[in-house]
Formats: structure tokens, sequence, C-alpha cells
């Protein structure tokens, strides 16, 4: 919170999924359920900075659950976003490398591991899309993890395996750049999905 003035909207800037553009009416980092929910009913998407420790996972579950509560999912979907959301935010802590500070107590000013949350509608249904971006276009093990191959002996490489469960096959990755900060960092976005129903979509996005 205290580098909030160097974070183009603040702790929790709202975007257009599409355009990036900032909402002047942000809701901040303390946003009610409601509020953001209503955000991302109005077509917006909601994002916000990652710890750069292991708290980012506990955020992740926070910001998970507070929006999709909102937004009048099931329990057991919202439990097991939070559980995907948390794995997405977790694997941030692998891919900090490109993070770039400033000043004499360092704070990121571009680069830092971000969660994004918004609505879409594909495969013939409404969804909800939660995103976890760091700025490393490659991966820990040199190439994209393959969900199930882990072996059972391993420490960690289990994350995507229970996100590909989890989500029923709707998750991903791409290129993208970061949102906040100073200036736009390239790196990589892996996103998972969950079906939203379509009676909680307004009209006006529908259309």
């Amino acid at each position: 919170p205290g580098a909030a003035g160097r974070w183009r909207g603040g702790p929790a800037a709202i975007t257009h999924p599409e355009a990036g553009r900032e909402a002047a009416d942000s809701p901040g980092a303390d946003a009610s359920p409601v509020a953001g929910a209503a955000s991302l009913l109005a077509g917006d998407c909601l994002v916000w900075p990652l710890s750069l420790d292991a708290t980012c996972a506990s955020e992740g579950r926070r910001m998970f659950s507070e929006t999709a509560s909102g937004l009048g999912l099931p329990d057991e979907l919202v439990y097991d976003g939070m559980t995907m959301a948390s794995e997405l935010a977790a694997n941030t802590l692998y891919a900090q490398q490109n993070v770039q500070f400033e000043g004499v107590a360092p704070q990121p000013v571009a680069g830092a591991p971000e969660l994004w949350l918004y609505l879409r509608h594909a495969a013939g249904r409404w969804e909800l899309v939660c995103k976890a971006f760091d700025s490393l276009t490659g991966w820990k093990c040199g190439t994209p993890p393959t969900p199930g191959r882990a072996d059972p002996a391993a420490v960690d490489g289990r994350g995507l395996q229970m996100v590909a469960g989890l989500s029923g096959g709707r998750w991903g990755h791409h290129l993208s750049r970061s949102r906040l900060g100073c200036w736009r960092v390239p790196g990589k976005a892996v996103w998972f999905a969950q079906p939203v129903h379509p009676g909680c979509i307004p009209a006006r996005l529908k259309r």
C-alpha cells in the first residue's frame, strides 16, 4: 500500500480487458465483493499487484473469493477457484528476475506479478477468467509444464495438474504484458476459467 502512488490506479486498478484503459473510479484493494463483481459485470477487468513473497498465494485466494462471491457462483466453484488462484499466484514466486525496483527501500515500479479477473463469452458460455501475470516469458523448467506428468516423488510441479483438473481443462497460457507499473513489461499470463450462469450477466454486457 505504501507504494500505491507508483502504480497507475493504485493497488487495485480496473482496466478494460481489451483496451487496457483504467477506470477513474478504481475500487482499491479493500473493494467489497459487491463492488468488485459490479465492475466485472460492467465489462471491466480487475487487476491487482501480487506481493513478491509467499503471501502472494493467500492474496490470490482472497482476491478471487471476494470477487467471485459477488457474482453468485456456487460455493464449490468459489472454493475451487480460490485453490486455483492460489496455485497460479504461488507460481509467480519463480518468475521475479525482471521485476524492477527504485529507491533506498526498494519498491517494485515495473514487472511485478499481477492477478487479473474479468468476464468473457467463449466456447458457448459465460466465464469468469482468472489470470496470473509474471515478467518471464519462459518457464522454471525451460518448457511449458504438462499437467499430469509430475513424478510421484516430485516436490513441486503439481500446481498446474490441479488447475487442469479443477477447471475441467479450461486453462492455458500466453504471452502478454503487465497492466500496472510505470511501464509495460513483457511476460506471460497463465489462466483458468469457470462457468458463470447467463442469468447473472446483465443485458448490456451480453450486447
